[in-house]
């Protein structure tokens, strides 16, 4: 058996009120026909709960033949709709559902029972024990019949899945911000299934976060804003609300969305902003005026003084450079003097040494001439006497 793609997308249509009983088409005749019936008989009362978010209580009434609760859903329909019933059917095989399985030997039991081109009705139940609700927490979702079924009271018994408050409860349970206790949680989702609405943006206590939208087939396009519930209300802790905002609406800002970062910025008054803006810069243009005279004021004290510093120094450095000019002047001087006083004494030193060098010179002549003095006065002496006997 093979099966037609699934569909896609999602389309949410609206609803309106009918027909009363005693008006019912007006003689219409009504070609296709699902009727869903109740029938309760165990000894407790059992609470449905359908997609639309309809709860009603079936009371117990206990029978001998069934002690079991049984969802019954009948189709009757047209000899043309039977057709195109018939068509489908025919292809169901033992891999089909069972419930498909059902609906084709109920049409050939049908055609047997009333004629291949009479109206059909199709009839199948769908029984639940006391005993598989108790086993699933007193309440089970039936995919079959797509309800809620509990032993619980109609105000305690739970959500259905699918309901838009049953969506909306698990969007507020799937939030990373947990929604309970004493603390404050705040989600939002943007469900845009068409994929032409685009980012949004919140401010949240002066902070900008990004929303984008997601696909959900299961739920209509729209805004869906989740939060703790009001204190206004003396909500008890863990309830919370949920807004449904529809894409089209005009007024998205007042719901806190806006199209631009700068917009949920400002949170929508960019005109004003932008005069706060201007205001601030030129405050901040003024305050940085003042700062910079009194910086210019500061540098110039800092310019006098070092100023006043450096005069200071450089004179202080003609004081140091005239003493050490003065200082190597005098030292010139006594380098020159002494240098003089040197000379003088080296030339002195040196005419010494030829004075006691000749002298010493004068002394080994005489004594060298001594021998020959004392001969000549030794062959002297003998004449003398001579000449002195001559005269006595």
């Amino acid at each position: 058996m093979s099966y037609p793609p699934m569909s896609s997308p999602t389309f949410f249509g609206n609803v309106q009120m009918g027909a009363s009983v005693g008006e019912a088409w007006n003689g219409t005749e009504i070609q296709a026909c699902r009727r869903v019936s109740f029938i309760n008989s165990t000894n407790h009362p059992i609470t449905v709960v359908q997609r639309s978010g309809l709860r009603v209580s079936i009371p117990p009434k206990p029978s001998f033949r069934s002690t079991g609760f049984v969802v019954r859903t009948e189709w009757d329909v047209s000899p043309e709709v039977k057709e195109n019933v018939r068509a489908v059917l025919n292809g169901v095989d033992d891999r089909a559902s069972q419930e498909l399985q059902l609906l084709k030997e109920a049409l050939q039991k049908s055609d047997k029972e009333y004629g291949f081109y009479a109206r059909a009705k199709l009839i199948l139940d769908h029984p639940i024990s006391l005993e598989q609700i108790k086993s699933h927490g007193r309440s089970v979702y039936h995919h079959e019949t797509d309800l809620v079924i509990s032993m619980l009271s109609v105000e305690a018994a739970p959500l259905h899945p699918y309901s838009e408050a049953g969506r909306n409860a698990k969007m507020m349970m799937e939030s990373p911000v947990r929604v309970g206790g004493s603390s404050f949680g705040y989600c939002i989702e943007i469900v845009d299934n068409t994929g032409r609405f685009g980012d949004r943006f919140v401010n949240i206590v002066n902070t900008v976060y990004r929303v984008k939208p997601i696909r959900d087939p299961t739920r209509r396009s729209g805004i869906y804003i989740g939060s703790s519930k009001p204190d206004a209300g003396n909500p008890q802790p863990g309830e919370y609300t949920v807004r449904f905002v529809p894409l089209d609406d005009p007024d998205h800002e007042q719901h806190g969305l806006f199209k631009t970062y700068e917009e949920a910025e400002h949170l929508g008054d960019l005109s004003g902003a932008r005069k706060r803006e201007l205001a601030d810069i030129e405050h901040a243009t003024a305050q940085l005026r003042r700062e910079n005279d009194k910086l210019k004021q500061q540098h110039a004290m800092e310019i006098s003084e070092w100023e006043f510093k450096l005069k200071q120094a450089e004179a202080l450095q003609k004081e140091a450079d005239f003493k050490r000019e003065r200082r190597e002047a005098e030292l010139e001087e006594e380098r020159k003097r002494v240098e003089h006083f040197l000379a003088l004494e080296k030339l002195r030193m040196k005419d010494r040494y030829e004075e006691r060098s000749l002298d010493r010179k004068d002394r080994s002549e005489v004594v060298k001439m001594l021998p020959t003095i004392i001969v000549g006065i030794g062959a002297a002496i003998p004449i003398v006497m001579k000449l002195f006997g001559k005269n006595s």
